[in-house]
């Protein structure tokens, strides 16, 4: 790959370096899905996400590996686990991911040697007053960093 460069002033952030995994398809408005696929991003909907976590994550990363010399930010936003299961989103939703499928994604996008950063968003402490959740997060965190360690 070449050295990083950015010259131009172009971009950092495209389509060719963004996939989006798990997803309420639902959400989108038509004109959303058309700019999307219009501008080739990749999108992997929570129905495709729920039939085989680590397998779309490692889909997803197998599709950035040749576009990127370094996986900066993992962004993952805890509303796509479904709400009743984990209440920790500030927006609830009832048909996201279990928590076991996403952690299974998570877990196996942090496995990649390119991944080099990660951002938790949306958690929203009021709505697990006695912690159980967001330790059950961190935890799944650390089995994915220990698992990383060993290879």
């Amino acid at each position: 790959m070449k050295a990083f460069s950015n010259a131009v002033r172009s971009p950092l952030v495209t389509a060719e370096n963004i996939v989006l995994l798990g997803f309420d398809p639902l959400q989108l408005a038509p004109e959303h899905w058309v700019y999307l696929l219009e501008n080739e991003y990749k999108p992997y909907t929570r129905p495709t996400v729920k039939e085989d976590p680590a397998g779309c994550a490692e889909q997803a990363l197998a599709w950035l590996q040749d576009r990127l010399d370094v996986i900066y930010v993992v962004h993952f936003d805890v509303d796509v686990i479904d709400s009743g299961e984990s209440p920790l989103a500030n927006y609830p939703h009832y048909a996201g991911l279990e928590f076991s499928q996403a952690m299974s994604a998570l877990q196996a996008v942090l496995q990649h040697r390119k991944v080099k950063g990660l951002t938790l968003t949306e958690i929203t402490r009021n709505n697990d007053p006695d912690g159980v959740m967001i330790v059950r997060l961190v935890d799944g965190l650390v089995e994915g960093m220990e698992q990383r360690k060993k290879l």
